[in-house]
């Protein structure tokens, strides 16, 4: 019988000692619309959104030379995440910030208000875009961003999200 406890014991143990780390289930899907901002001439975009008290965000920011940031597209468009370029960032911060000149710099900066920081370390953004209305002149459609299968990682912490809706846009395109 004191076999059995040295045999639960070790095994108990061997579990604990197995940890990879904190996993946390953080939700880091908020309600807020989704903005944009990107420049065709240099390839860099930025998507976005923040909270209504502004102290939470989440952008995915990225380089391609295909993307444009106004025309609506037939097909899904998929954009991988890198751990140096195309990346989606969360953050809460200390105090709140003004989106409109926090980001459209590509990168946001990260200020001394940064509490809490994941980014991406894998997964992708898929764009997906939905004719609405058609006329002689003009192209409505929705576009939706999704982040699917995405890994981000902070200080000491790891978070796995198959999805991330990040939100829909409405575009009028000229024809």
């Amino acid at each position: 019988m004191f076999q059995n406890y040295w045999i639960l014991g070790f095994f108990i143990i061997l579990i604990i000692a197995c940890s990879e780390g904190d996993e946390i289930t953080r939700d880091i899907d908020f309600e807020a619309n989704l903005d944009s901002c990107g420049n065709n001439d240099t390839n860099d975009f930025v998507f976005y959104k923040v909270s209504d008290n502004r102290d939470e965000l989440i952008s995915f920011n990225f380089s391609s030379s295909t993307f444009d940031i106004n025309t609506f597209s037939a097909e899904d468009i998929v954009i991988n995440l890198t751990e140096q370029t195309n990346l989606l960032i969360y953050r809460k911060l200390t105090e709140g910030i003004n989106p409109d000149t926090y980001f459209c710099s590509i990168i946001p900066p990260s200020e001394n208000n940064v509490d809490f920081e994941l980014k991406s370390i894998s997964g992708a953004g898929v764009f997906q875009y939905v004719e609405v209305e058609s006329t002689d002149t003009t192209l409505t459609f929705d576009r939706t961003l999704t982040m699917i299968g995405t890994s981000l990682n902070g200080e000491g912490i790891s978070l796995r999200n198959e999805v991330i809706l990040l939100g829909t846009q409405r575009l009028v395109q000229n024809k």
